[in-house]
């Protein structure tokens, strides 16, 4: 398969040079990930970021998998980092979202629909720093978000539909008051223990 792709690849740099464009290889859509830990009933930020640096963009897709009695996504408490320049990422032009159930996985979905900067240079990386909010009576413990989806790059498409993936891990850490009930269970154990062996 990265043969194919090594292919497709060399074919599309060879049609840009024919046609005059200036590019300098196909782009690396490696993604980057800041994993975040929080209290139950609290906003956390999570992000990713791609490495588009040097080419025009033109859509980007995006597909969020993760448990939804754990994290919801708060798509307006949500921003994206474009060209160096923060705003929010439900303002993005054409912007569209979609959640639920996924028939062929059973999993549940957010579905960033495309959105569209047509033939915009792009510098730097694009970033999406996501906001999730963990639920009341979510498990303590890591909670991995899955993130996928493909890039278009243009005008004339040096990667059309370049996909890219990676996991974004969420770390619910316990109220102070488990903590709490947890020490003072120990502590009784351990007393116990002492009288019985006494």
């Amino acid at each position: 398969m990265s043969l194919y792709k090594n292919l497709l690849a060399v074919l599309s740099a060879s049609c840009l040079v024919l046609s005059g464009a200036t590019y300098a290889s196909v782009p690396d859509f490696d993604m980057g990930t800041v994993s975040v830990s929080g209290l139950p009933s609290t906003v956390v930020h999570p992000s990713l970021s791609l490495d588009i640096n040097g080419f025009d963009f033109d859509s980007f897709t995006l597909d969020l998998v993760f448990d939804p009695n754990a994290l919801s996504f708060l798509s307006g408490a949500s921003t994206v980092v474009f060209n160096g320049v923060t705003q929010p990422l439900a303002a993005l032009p054409s912007y569209s979202e979609s959640a639920g159930v996924d028939i062929n996985d059973g999993a549940w979905h957010v579905r960033i629909g495309s959105f569209s900067l047509a033939s915009v240079p792009v510098a730097g990386q694009l970033a999406l720093n996501g906001a999730f909010k963990i639920a009341d009576n979510a498990a303590p413990g890591i909670h991995q978000i899955t993130a996928s989806g493909f890039v278009s790059t243009g005008p004339i498409s040096v990667c059309e539909e370049c996909t890219f993936g990676g996991l974004v891990a969420v770390t619910v850490v316990p109220e102070p008051e488990t903590w709490a009930l947890w020490l003072g269970g120990l502590g009784l154990l351990a007393w116990r223990r002492k009288i019985c062996i006494n």
